[in-house]
Formats: C-alpha cells, structure tokens, sequence
C-alpha cells in the first residue's frame, strides 16, 4: 500500500503558504501537471490551481485541478 499526502492549491496566497511550509516551490513559468502537461502554479504573475502530491520527501508531483479532479470530487 502507497500513502501520499494531497494539497489542494487554489490561490496565490495558498501557494506562497505551501512554499513557506517547503511543501515545494512554484518558482518558473515552465511548472506542469505530471498527468497532461497543462502549466500549473504562477503562469505569468497569475496562479493556476493544483495539487501538490506527496509520497516521501523524495518524491513529489504536481497535478491540474481537473486531473486530480476525480480524487477530489467524489460524491
């Protein structure tokens, strides 16, 4: 069995938090979904939601809101 944490970053103000928590950085224009290639995190001075996808320290992904979107929106 595989246990990876999930952080749900839908704001710029979100993400600077993840960063001061070094969960990760968002620091290039060139970050994208592990899944689809979409550009994630700030895209010109403006922040595109994600999921920061934890599994050990070693091993971190980001994914878009609408790849992750059917982990997160279950009913």
């Amino acid at each position: 069995m595989v246990s990876i944490q999930l952080y749900v970053v839908e704001t710029a103000e979100q993400a600077k938090q993840a960063e001061s928590l070094d969960l990760i950085e968002f620091d290039s224009d060139d970050t994208v979904c592990e899944n689809c290639d979409v550009a994630v995190g700030f895209i010109n001075n403006r922040f595109s939601p994600c999921v920061i996808c934890i599994e050990d320290e070693d091993d971190i992904w980001l994914v878009c809101a609408e790849c992750a979107g059917g982990v997160l929106l279950t009913e």
